[in-house]
């Protein structure tokens, strides 16, 4: 592995584990039956890769969990919730094995992906009567797309050497519309 690729995903391992950790110290739940039962759904979907007939390619239940997370949970239990899941996700792998550094990597990304997401989703810029909650969560989704995909076409550029917006596009861009 090359030394920006180890550098990258150190710095990404260390920045989602400040945030998912540093948030799980604030966990207070408020609603346990509810949240352990939707915890409990989104780790039964995080086995599922929904196949898209129109493409060559799978899309992870995880972004419609993560949503509504953000919409209905505080960020401490949508990260622990969004974790979890892409740790069983990646653990229960038909396609491949994943090495535990991959399966990290991928964890801490999604804390700052869900982080990013909170923070869009929160942010109220959008005051146009009856629209904010279409115009926050549609803002929510998209900063959780491109959060998510980024460091992962990040790690294609740099262990590839292909131009970044390329490997994005090329890998990930199809499904946005999904």
């Amino acid at each position: 592995m090359l030394l920006k690729t180890k550098v990258f995903s150190t710095t990404i391992l260390i920045l989602g584990s400040l945030v998912l950790f540093g948030e799980l110290l604030f966990w207070h739940p408020e609603n346990s039956l509810r949240y352990t039962v939707y915890l409990v759904a989104a780790l039964v979907a995080a086995r599922l890769q929904v196949t898209l007939s129109s493409v060559n390619g799978t899309v992870s239940p995880l972004f419609f969990f993560v949503l509504y997370g953000v919409l209905e949970f505080s960020l401490p239990e949508t990260l622990f919730l969004g974790v979890s899941a892409t740790i069983i996700q990646y653990l229960y792998d038909r396609r491949q094995r994943n090495h535990p550094a991959v399966i990290l990597f991928h964890a801490a990304s999604t804390a700052l992906a869900i982080a990013a997401t909170n923070y869009a989703f929160g942010a109220h810029v959008f005051r146009a009567e009856n629209l904010e909650l279409v115009l926050s969560l549609t803002a929510a989704a998209t900063v959780f797309f491109t959060t998510t995909t980024l460091p992962m076409a990040a790690m294609g550029w740099l262990t590839e050497r292909k131009p970044l917006l390329r490997v994005w596009h090329d890998r990930y861009f199809w499904s946005f519309p999904y």
